[in-house]
């Protein structure tokens, strides 16, 4: 009953105009809203943030949000839950990951 899930690219690639495809699916069956956010593992800094996705649907690709270099970064990967009638905090699932160059 407190559970949420969701789909997520196993490796995530920055694109040549700096994006990153990320397939971030919300299930249709979720009881929760998600929002996604990756920042530099190191720094914090965020690269990249969706907006909220509503049960049943997906973000395909995220634009960035600053100009970093295109090189190998360690990410966090931080997915956020809220609840769907008042948005609070249904927890937060982060992830270490690598971003690869194009």
């Amino acid at each position: 009953n407190f559970g949420y899930a969701f789909q997520l690219a196993a490796n995530l690639y920055r694109q040549e105009d700096g994006s990153v495809n990320i397939y971030l699916t919300n299930p249709a069956e979720s009881p929760v809203h998600l929002l996604c956010e990756i920042q530099n593992a190191e720094t914090k800094e965020v690269y990249y943030k969706s907006g909220r996705l509503e049960p049943g649907t997906y973000v395909e690709n995220l634009p960035p949000l600053i100009d970093f270099e295109n090189k190998m970064h360690e990410i966090d990967v931080l997915v956020y839950a809220f609840e769907t009638e008042d948005f609070t905090s249904a927890g937060t699932t982060t992830m270490r990951m690598v971003l690869r160059p194009w």
